[in-house]
């Protein structure tokens, strides 16, 4: 068995709705439909295993900020963060009954595949809805749904975000790999997060003509910060806001500020870590070993839609997300939380890994720096906490770009027209 890891009621169609309960209240969303079941918006069915994993926003976002096309979902199982449920919703798990049910559960578990009933029955709930296209999120999941979607007339949409074409391909000998491989036949559009995932795709047996390099967004607009000040401080607060895992590099940033104390330590700074993950305890072991118990902050998870969120952007001056390949080749897409930190105006420091260099141009939106490298990194921060000019130049820049060119906004008309070329090319193959 290969690994596959990383929900609400069902609706009638003719159900005329408006989409008001999203995470992130500044998405303005709303989709209404003319009674008697006459939809006045294309279907657009939206396949995922977990419907929706808390740091997967990302998802729930392309969702509920779609304008031009209807969004429905089917999820095999809900997953802890319910904040971005919407009305049309189908979960294959809650409506499996009976024994049926505790066989579904066991093979899910043990061969991460569907009863033939289920997906029958999962099939019948989305005819209803006469969808016009399939949109997969994680390649993983889209081979996992493809039993679904073969039952449907409609060309497929795949979006890839880091892991799925990364570690996962490369497990149990290379079954991952051939596990995609049937993405690959079917799919009509890949959407790769940047030119350097599109290489993987293609290296991984990907047709060309296939993939669409598209980065899905930020709600940048939320995450700006007015009259930030960039000016010299008695202490600066350092942030990183990810999940606790290497490839974040939070280990990485400990040590390289554990350098910055040992040899400039007239420059006072505090660090701020939210998020939470299998590194916490190494890096709290760190932390007692440095003595920086009133130095570094575990801040936890902190949901998207809190405010609080909001809050460790606008009072930290530098932001640093240390990005890293794992052991096993695992890599990230585009983090958001660089682009969230872009925003809000602050100096980022990342590295050239995967597709953050195609969001920062170094010395112009932030700067980059190679994977692994600590001293370059500590160099960087005491740069950067000496010189406000530059703390500005490169803040300012951060989030002109983010807000002109990364918003959700402009990045969710760019994902609608590639929708309805994808149809439009399906129609006339079909015609």
């Amino acid at each position: 068995m290969i690994s596959t890891d990383r929900q609400t009621s069902m609706v009638t169609p003719n159900s005329a709705r408006t989409l008001d309960r999203v995470a992130d209240p500044s998405i303005c969303v709303s989709h209404t439909f003319e009674g008697s079941g006459t939809v006045t918006k294309p279907v657009v069915v939206h396949g995922i295993r977990g419907y929706l994993g808390r740091t997967e926003t990302f998802v729930g976002n392309q969702i509920v900020s779609l304008k031009q096309h209807r969004p429905i979902v089917l999820c095999h199982h809900e997953s802890p963060n319910r904040a971005y449920d919407i009305e049309d919703m189908y979960v294959m798990e809650r409506n499996e009954r009976g024994a049926r049910r505790g066989i579904g559960r066991f093979i899910y578990s043990w061969f991460k595949t569907l009863l033939p009933s289920t997906v029958e029955q999962a099939a019948n709930w989305l005819r209803q809805y006469n969808p016009v296209l399939w949109h997969s999120h994680f390649g993983v999941d889209a081979a996992f749904l493809l039993p679904v979607f073969r039952k449907l007339n409609v060309p497929l949409v795949v979006s890839f975000y880091g892991y799925d074409v990364s570690s996962f391909p490369h497990e149990k000998g290379g079954i991952g790999k051939w596990y995609l491989s049937r993405i690959f036949k079917e799919a009509d559009c890949l959407l790769a997060m940047s030119e350097e995932m599109k290489k993987d795709l293609l290296g991984l047996g990907a047709r060309e003509e296939t993939i669409l390099v598209h980065y899905y967004g930020s709600n940048s607009k939320r995450f700006q910060v007015g009259g930030r000040r960039y000016a010299p401080k008695q202490e600066y607060n350092i942030l990183c806001v990810g999940s606790l895992l290497i490839k974040k590099g939070q280990h990485h940033l400990l040590r390289a500020l554990k350098r910055l104390n040992d040899s400039r330590p007239e420059l006072d700074f505090r660090v701020t870590l939210v998020g939470d993950g299998p590194l916490e305890k190494e890096l709290k072991a760190m932390v007692v070993d440095y003595k920086w118990h009133d130095r570094v902050d575990f801040a936890g998870h902190v949901p998207h839609e809190d405010p609080k969120l909001l809050d460790y952007y606008r009072h930290a001056d530098v932001f640093v997300h240390f990005s890293t390949t794992g052991t096993k080749g695992h890599k990230e897409g585009i983090p958001g939380t660089i682009v969230e930190a872009m925003a809000s105006g602050l100096p980022v420091v990342s590295t050239r890994h995967a597709g953050i260099p195609e969001v920062i141009s170094s010395g112009q939106h932030g700067l980059l720096l190679e994977e692994n490298d600590l001293d370059g990194l500590t160099k960087t921060i005491i740069r950067l906490l000496e010189d406000s000019e530059l703390r500005s130049h490169l803040g300012k820049a951060a989030a002109k770009r983010a807000l002109s060119e990364l918003n959700l906004k402009i990045k969710t008309q760019e994902l609608e027209r590639i929708y309805s070329s994808v149809i439009e090319k399906s129609q006339r193959r079909y015609a």
